[in-house]
C-alpha cells in the first residue's frame, strides 16, 4: 500500500487497484433499492443489482455508500476509497468501483448479508475466539500498510452470508486514514490527534487526542469483552463526560466473570491504558486464546492441479482470472490461505509460500516458477486475490457472464483487448516494472488486439472436479506431460496434510 510521506494518499496503480473503476454515472447500470440498509450521520448504505451481467457476484447484490446530501461537510468518500481500495484481504470488504449516482459520490461494494455481529448472540467461547483470530487478522493487516481504521465496533463488523459458519468483513472506513511517517526513521509515525470515531470503542489516548495504531487495539478488545457478555458494554454512564471519564480510568468489571482465565487475558493485554504496554495488532493475533482457534490444514491435490494449471497459462488468462477473482464471492479455499500465511501479514511471502507448497509433488524450480506467475503485481509476494485468482477454475465451470465481465474490465469497453489497456489494467508503476513489460509484450507476440471470442477460448479446457476424490478417478483434460508425472507420483495420498508451525 505505499508510505504516505507527503500527507497525501495516492492510488495504487498495480493491477490490483486498476480493477477498482470509476465511473461517472451508474444509473443505467445499477438497479437501486429505494430503502436504505443502513444510515450514518452523512451517508446511507443501498443494495443495488446489476444489469448487465447475470449471474455474477455483482447481479446478485452490491451496496452501494453514497453521501445522502444532508451533512454541511459531505464525508470524504474520494479518501476512503483510495484507503479501501488498496486492501486485499479475506476479512475486509472489497471495494468494486468508485461512481457517481445522482451527482453524488458513492463506493460500489462487497455486499454482506448474514447481517451484523450482534446479530448472532449469545456466542460461546470459541465463537467468540473465532471471530477475534478474523479480526486481528484484518487489523493487523491495516497496520502493517499504515492505515489506522479509528471505529472498530460490532456494527461495522458483517457476517459474509446467513450461514453458521461464516466468516466476517471489517466495512465502514469513513474514519480510517493513513498514518504519516517520520522519514529516515523505520516505524516512526506522527500522533493522530484527531477525535473521531464512536465512543463507546474509543481508546483513552483518541480521548486525549494523541494516538496511534494501538487505539484500534483497544477497539478490539472492547468488542471482544461485548462478544462474551451478551452485548453488554464495559463502560456506560448518562453523560458523554462520565463515559470518557470511565474510558480514561480503564477499569474493567470482571466480577461474576464466566469465561476462560485465557479470554479474560487476552481483553487485558488488548484493552490496556497505557498504548505503550498494549499489545500489538500482530501479537493479539498470536495470543494463545485466538491462535488456538487455528488448526491443522490440508492442501488439496486438486488445488495443487489448478495451480499448475495457472502457471503454464497464458499471461492474458492469469490476468483475467485475477479480475474474476477480484469480482468473485468469498472462496472455500481461504482459509487455506490465511493458515498458510504464519507471518499474519495478509499476503504470502516467498519462503511461506514455498513451505506451504512442498508436498505438492512440484520441483523446487517449479514452485519457483508458479510463485512468479502467480505474482500478477510483481511486488514480491502473493496477494489474497493472487492466490485465489489461481484457485477460481476448481471452484466450477466459469459463466459467460463472468467471462464477458472480465473481457470487458480487461478491454475497457472496447471491442477488443490491446496492448494499451492491458498496460493500463496491470498499471505502470512497479519496482519490476521489467517483468511487467515482458508480461504485456508476451500476449501480443502473435496477435495485436484479442476478441471476446478468442479470449473466451483461453477457458475451453479445464477439469472436471465434481468426482474429485481419488486420484485416477480426476478427468483431465489439458494437463502437460510434466503435470501428469507429478500426478502419478502422488499416489500415497489423496490430501497432503501439514500443521501450521
Amino acid at each position: 500500500m505505499g508510505n504516505k510521506q507527503s500527507g497525501q494518499l495516492q492510488k495504487d496503480e498495480s493491477l490490483h487497484g486498476n480493477l477498482i473503476q470509476t465511473k461517472n454515472k451508474l444509473e443505467d447500470e445499477y438497479n437501486v433499492v429505494e430503502e436504505a440498509l443502513a444510515s450514518g450521520t452523512a451517508t446511507q448504505i443501498k443494495q443495488a443489482t446489476m444489469k448487465k451481467y447475470t449471474k455474477t457476484q455483482r447481479t446478485s447484490g452490491v451496496a452501494i455508500k453514497l453521501y445522502d446530501g444532508k451533512a454541511e461537510i459531505p464525508p470524504d468518500l474520494k479518501k476512503e476509497a483510495l484507503i479501501l481500495g488498496r486492501c486485499d484481504h479475506p476479512n475486509i470488504v472489497k471495494l468494486f468501483e468508485v461512481a457517481t449516482i445522482n451527482k453524488r459520490q458513492s463506493l460500489v461494494l462487497e455486499l454482506c448479508t448474514g447481517g451484523r455481529l450482534l446479530d448472532r448472540l449469545p456466542f460461546t467461547e470459541a465463537q467468540a475466539s473465532h471471530v477475534m483470530r478474523q479480526l486481528c487478522s484484518a487489523v493487523s493487516y491495516l497496520h502493517k500498510h499504515n492505515v489506522v481504521h479509528r471505529d472498530i465496533e460490532c456494527a461495522n463488523i458483517l457476517y459474509t452470508t446467513k450461514a453458521d459458519d461464516a466468516d466476517i468483513k471489517l466495512i465502514d472506513f469513513g474514519c480510517a486514514t493513513e498514518l504519516d511517517l517520520v522519514p529516515g526513521k523505520p516505524g516512526a509515525f506522527k500522533f493522530l490527534n484527531e477525535k473521531t470515531g464512536s465512543l463507546h470503542i474509543m481508546a483513552p489516548e483518541v480521548i486525549r487526542k494523541r494516538y496511534g495504531p494501538k487505539a484500534d487495539v483497544w477497539s478490539i478488545g472492547i468488542v471482544a469483552y461485548m462478544l462474551l457478555n451478551n452485548g453488554k458494554h464495559p463502560f456506560t454512564g448518562s453523560t458523554v463526560q462520565e463515559i470518557e471519564r470511565k474510558i480514561i480510568q480503564g477499569s474493567i468489571n470482571y466480577r461474576g466473570w464466566q469465561h476462560s482465565e485465557e479470554a479474560k487475558e487476552f481483553i487485558q493485554y488488548t484493552a490496556m491504558v497505557n498504548a505503550g504496554h498494549r499489545l500489538s495488532a500482530a501479537n493479539a493475533l498470536r495470543h494463545r486464546w485466538v491462535e488456538k482457534t487455528s488448526a491443522s490444514w490440508k492442501l488439496p491435490n486438486e488445488l495443487v492441479v489448478s495451480f499448475g494449471l495457472f502457471r503454464i497459462a497464458p499471461p492474458l488468462k492469469r490476468i483475467a482470472l485475477n479480475a474474476l477473482a477480484k469480482k468473485s464471492p468469498p472462496s472455500k479455499f481461504r482459509s487455506l490461505f490465511q493458515a498458510m500465511d504464519t507471518t499474519q501479514t495478509g499476503a504470502l511471502s516467498r519462503v511461506e509460500f514455498m513451505e506451504g507448497f512442498k508436498h505438492s509433488g512440484d520441483s523446487k524450480e517449479e514452485l519457483e516458477d508458479l510463485f512468479e506467475k502467480l505474482d500478477v503485481n510483481c511486488n514480491g509476494e502473493i496477494m489474497y486475490t493472487e492466490f485465489m485468482a489461481a484457485a477460481l477454475e476448481v471452484e466450477g465451470e466459469l459463466e459467460e457472464a463472468l467471462l464477458q465481465e472480465a473481457f470487458d474490465l480487461i478491454a475497457r469497453g472496447s471491442k477488443f483487448i490491446t496492448k494499451k489497456s492491458v498496460t493500463k489494467l496491470v498499471g505502470k508503476n512497479s519496482i519490476k516494472n521489467d517483468e511487467k513489460k515482458r508480461q504485456v509484450n508476451k500476449i501480443f507476440e502473435i496477435k495485436d488486439k484479442y476478441s471476446y471470442e478468442e479470449f473466451a477460448q483461453l477457458f475451453e479446457h479445464g477439469f472436471d472436479a465434481s468426482r474429485f476424490g481419488v486420484m485416477d478417478e480426476i478427468i483431465e483434460t489439458s494437463l502437460n506431460e510434466e503435470q501428469l508425472r507429478h500426478l502419478q507420483n502422488d499416489t500415497e495420498l489423496n490430501m497432503a496434510t501439514i500443521t501450521e508451525t
